[in-house]
Formats: structure tokens, C-alpha cells, sequence
């Protein structure tokens, strides 16, 4: 009697099978896709946010109108500026979630690093320390802060400063100042100060947007020649 071998026919089924169940997969994997449309959020002035400012933010979401999607910020409130802008503000330090959702599509979560504003730099015209001449300090009126190499429009404001003049062979004095211009004080101080004295600025109290209290910033020497 002759007998079949009937192994290729399996063999061939079980392909027909995989080819299928592939097929099946790769259909359900693109449905997938269409139904998740791509969302993009790109902050536009910087790769973070910093509390007590605006951070601008474009929001899109791959197929659905800009007026149909909804974006809301953890611990934070957000301005809809239309066409797919906002403005983000955020109250603490920490890393926050941009959630961006449309009917019907599973929301987007997005994570973002947020930072208080940096330290800026005290400044009595455009130095901050050094040797200088007398007649330096009769053109300055105050003492400020700058925040170097930052390229948003926001500022910080110097809330009081102590100064203190060292003449040689002479006690120091020292006058505390409240807010960034120079009390009647120390503009008396400053007219009597001499070659070779030394004009100190210290405890400089500084408040920046987003602060919920002064912080103390660099201290100044200069000796005048």
C-alpha cells in the first residue's frame, strides 16, 4: 500500500496561518496609528519654563483644528492665544505635565522641566567691582540687576543694598539703603569719597518675577583711583 506523507501540507498551513496572523497584526498596528494622530507641543523661546513669566508654547495635534484641541498644564495656568499658541504660566520649581486633548483621541501628556529665574548680576553702571575713578560715581543713580545672556524681555529689581566707605586711617561707615537708587545718604557719602578709599556694596537684596521673596545677590568692591 503506498502511503502519503501529509508533513509538507502541514507545513505550508502553518505559513498560510503566520502570513495571516502578520497581516491581521500590521492591519490593527495602522488602524492604531490613524487613530493617535502625532501631537508636537515646542516651547518657543527656550527648552523650559521658568516660574512668574510667560513661556510661550506651540501646540499641534496631526489632523485636528487647532480650535478643537484642548491643552491644559499641571500646577500652572495656560492662556490660548489661538492658532495653536499659548502662554504658559507656572507657579512652583519641579517638572510639570502639558496634557493636549481633542474628542475622541486619548490624551498626550508631555513633560516639562520648570526653574526659578537665575541669579542675576549686580551692576552700578556697567561695572561690578574694580578700580575707578571718583567722578565714576556722580553720573550713577542706582544699583541693579541683570540677568546676563537671558533673552527674555523680564526683570529683576534691587529692593536695598548696604554700602559702606573705608577711608584710610578712618573708622568704616556704613549706610543701609532701601530700593535700588541711592538714598540722600549715600549720595553724601559718595561726594566725600577720596583716591584710594574703598566703596563696598553688600547684602544686595534683589526680587525677580516669579520670587516670592528678595534673594540676596553678588557683592561689589571698588577702589577708587
Amino acid at each position: 500500500m503506498k502511503k502519503f506523507n501529509r508533513l509538507p501540507q502541514f507545513g505550508n498551513m502553518s505559513i498560510m496561518l503566520f502570513s495571516i496572523l502578520f497581516l491581521l497584526t500590521l492591519f490593527a498596528f495602522s488602524k492604531a496609528l490613524k487613530s493617535t494622530p502625532t501631537v508636537s507641543v515646542s516651547a518657543d523661546k527656550m527648552n523650559l519654563f521658568y516660574i512668574g513669566i510667560d513661556n510661550p508654547i506651540t501646540v499641534a495635534m496631526a489632523g485636528i483644528p487647532a480650535e478643537k484641541v484642548k491643552v491644559s498644564c499641571e500646577d500652572g495656568e495656560i492662556e490660548d492665544l489661538g492658532n495653536g499658541h499659548y502662554n504658559v504660566r507656572i507657579k512652583t520649581v519641579g517638572n510639570k505635565i502639558i496634557k493636549v486633548e481633542a474628542d475622541g483621541i486619548a490624551p498626550k501628556e508631555i513633560e516639562y522641566r520648570v526653574k526659578r529665574i537665575p541669579d542675576p548680576m549686580s551692576k552700578i553702571g556697567f561695572l561690578s567691582g574694580g578700580a575707578v575713578s571718583i567722578g565714576y560715581f556722580e553720573h550713577q543713580k542706582k544699583v541693579t540687576a541683570h540677568l546676563i545672556g537671558w533673552p527674555i524681555e523680564e526683570k529683576c529689581v534691587v529692593q536695598g543694598f548696604a554700602m559702606t566707605i573705608q577711608s584710610k586711617g578712618s573708622d568704616p561707615v556704613e549706610v543701609i539703603n532701601e530700593g535700588e537708587y541711592f538714598n540722600t545718604t549715600s549720595l553724601s557719602l559718595l561726594e566725600m569719597i577720596r583716591s584710594n578709599d574703598v566703596v563696598y556694596f553688600d547684602n544686595i537684596k534683589c526680587k525677580c518675577p516669579g520670587d516670592p521673596a528678595s534673594r540676596k545677590i553678588n557683592s561689589m568692591v571698588f577702589k577708587m583711583r
